[in-house]
């Protein structure tokens, strides 16, 4: 039985966003409104995906041992407040490699079904760009773009009014 996941992007939709990349542990700056609905998402069953383009690293302004330090005070700050990050996706290559993998593209997202026995058509993408929707979609995957005029607490809301829940 394939499960259903939330997808969710992780500059600009869990923490603020950085023009000169987060590149350290300490540079991590959470969105605090953002985190409470995942604790929702997470009790109901669903998986906490995270699917995030980090060409941080293939302009060599950090490298994947740094990102992974990244990635582990995320999961270690979330887990304090309940909140369980399944799994950690991401592109480490620049907009003009060509890759599959960076979003708009939908690679990581399909990785991510494989790997993890994710029904698309149960589960939802939530970002705060276009790319991040144009990924989802592409496989078939629900996305809801959030920003300040819809935050992620609707975004949770809507889901749960869809029926999907």
């Amino acid at each position: 039985m394939k499960r259903k996941a939330l997808f969710l992007d992780r500059d600009g939709t869990l923490n603020v966003e950085r023009k000169d990349y987060v590149r350290t542990p300490e540079e991590l700056e959470w969105i605090e409104e953002n985190l409470e609905p995942l604790q929702m998402i997470q009790k109901e069953g669903w998986l906490l995906v995270l699917i995030t383009n980090q060409s941080g690293v293939g302009r060599g302004v950090m490298t994947e041992k740094d990102l992974d330090q990244v990635h582990s005070k995320l999961r270690a700050d979330l887990a304090v407040r309940g909140i369980r990050v399944d799994a950690v996706y991401y592109c480490p290559h620049k907009p003009e490699d060509g890759c599959d993998c960076r979003k708009p593209r939908p690679g990581l997202l399909q990785r991510a079904l494989q790997e993890l026995e994710i029904d698309p058509h149960t589960s939802w993408m939530i970002g705060d760009s276009d790319s991040d929707v144009a990924a989802a979609k592409a496989l078939g995957i629900r996305a809801i773009k959030i920003g300040p005029d819809f935050p992620m607490s609707r975004a949770v809301h809507e889901i749960m009014a869809k029926g999907f829940w």
